[in-house]
């Protein structure tokens, strides 16, 4: 460009264009596909975010039964009982993270009724 212009181009930027008449279907078409290609890695972005998030608290709350399971079998709790401890929890944390109001577990001999909703103070 030099020799014929006497300038060299650095950089551009369009602010605005226009596609000529016989192309114009054409430059609709890849406007289109990279709008859609754009759109498609930020599905993917979010999943993985999404998937990301998900597998990290799963392996806190591994760590966190773990240490629990351990810490009671050190002081000689059976393996078989300190399963049961984790899935009591585990039931009772699902059951707070509910709406329920009331919950009634029992078994043959016995049944415990559970109030799920806060304290009031009065």
């Amino acid at each position: 460009m030099i020799p014929r212009f006497g300038f060299a181009l650095v950089s551009i930027r369009s602010v605005e264009w226009e596609a000529h008449g016989s192309t114009k279907s054409l430059a609709e078409a890849l406007l289109a596909k990279e709008t859609e290609s754009h759109l498609a890695e930020g599905v993917r972005q979010r999943a993985d975010g999404e998937s990301y998030a998900i597998e990290k608290r799963a392996q806190g709350e591994e760590g966190r039964y773990r240490r629990l399971a351990s810490a009671l079998i050190k002081e000689k709790v059976t393996p078989d009982v300190a399963a049961e401890v984790i899935r009591t929890q585990l039931r009772t944390e699902n059951i707070g993270n509910s709406k329920v109001t009331t919950y009634v577990e029992g078994g043959a001999s016995a049944s415990v009724m559970i109030s799920t909703s806060p304290p009031t103070s009065e």
